[in-house]
């Protein structure tokens, strides 16, 4: 075959492959929901790319993502700031840190479920490590080190983690050190 015919089949492959690439780019982002407030400006809801309301305003106080694609960030009066799927279904609540949600950390944040810690994918919210710990300290060089039986204890605007027995995780969860006791901060 010769240099010209390989550029052929090139372009021919090029031409054939590129408007597939283009519609599932197209295809995810008009997936995605888009934040908008009402009129007032006192709540937040979530339209499709069409513009129709997915999630209606009012049904949370404040919204923290402004593209839902797999999951967002909002605040439920309720309960606090949670997470949500593209239904408006709740996720599991939100681990709070400097007054905002767990920046993600080596690709996981974590998250809250009945007074438990876990850990998330940033970039789907999917479940990666279940809620299992009273302490957990964000990922850092592929080991999290997390507590069982910690006692959280408030100074101010400052939370501390004391006592209990303490381990690293690897990011399926599997013990890396033994648990020892030991006071921790947060």
């Amino acid at each position: 075959m010769s240099n010209t015919s390989y550029k052929i089949a090139y372009v021919i492959a090029f031409c054939l492959t590129f408007p597939l690439i283009i519609s599932c780019q197209k295809s995810a982002k008009n997936d995605a929901l888009y934040m908008y407030e009402d009129p007032s400006g006192a709540s937040c809801g979530y339209k499709n790319a069409k513009g129709q309301v997915v999630i209606p305003a009012g049904k949370y106080a404040a919204c923290f993502t402004d593209t839902l694609y797999h999951y967002a960030f909002v605040f439920e009066s309720e309960v606090g700031m949670i997470a949500i799927d593209k239904r408006g279904a709740r996720l599991y609540e939100v681990f709070i840190y400097d007054n905002g949600p767990d920046p993600a950390s080596e690709g996981l944040f974590r998250f809250m479920h009945g007074g438990k810690i876990g850990y998330a994918d940033a970039q789907t919210g999917k479940i990666i490590i279940g809620p299992l710990y009273d302490g957990a300290f964000p990922f850092e060089n592929g080991m999290a080190k997390v507590g069982i039986n910690c006692t959280t204890t408030y100074e101010n605007e400052h939370a501390t983690w004391t006592g209990g027995l303490w381990k690293y995780i690897d990011r399926d969860g599997r013990t890396v050190t033994p648990l020892a006791d030991e006071n921790n901060k947060n």
